[in-house]
């Protein structure tokens, strides 16, 4: 599958699943599936997922690491910030899960692990727990 097959299956799939009340939670959902739908061909040589991935990747633990150092380092107080009931510390492991299985699946051949029931399973569960109220 294309690139904007993967993004529109996987955004109307998941706003015809979870059927969001609000703006907020369309946006909400349509963002996470858009990176969801596509994350899956990191796996792809040719895609351009897997050729942007190194530098997200980066940014993404560049960005967890600041974190997770304001807030033992200096003892900012980053979870009012953020919605939901888990900590800080909750929400960078689960960050961190979801960087290391892209590393994983960028590593695997094409349709492999990052096209399987366990991945998705495995990602689907990271992502609730990242952005669960």
């Amino acid at each position: 599958m294309l690139r904007a097959t993967h993004l529109s299956v996987g955004v109307a799939a998941a706003l015809a699943v979870l059927q969001p009340d609000n703006l907020f939670e369309c946006l909400a959902v349509t963002g996470i599936a858009a990176v969801g739908s596509v994350i899956s061909d990191i796996d792809a040589d040719q895609s351009k997922v897997r050729r942007e991935a190194d530098l997200m990747l980066g940014i993404g633990a560049a960005v967890l690491a600041a974190v997770m150092i304001a807030q033992t380092r200096f003892h900012v107080d980053l979870t009012k910030y953020l919605s939901g009931n888990q900590t800080l510390s909750e929400r960078s492991v689960t960050a961190g899960v979801f960087i290391i299985l892209c590393v994983i699946g960028k590593m695997t051949p094409h349709r492999s692990f990052m096209h399987s029931l366990v991945a998705g399973v495995i990602f689907t569960m990271v992502t609730y727990t990242m952005f669960s109220k």
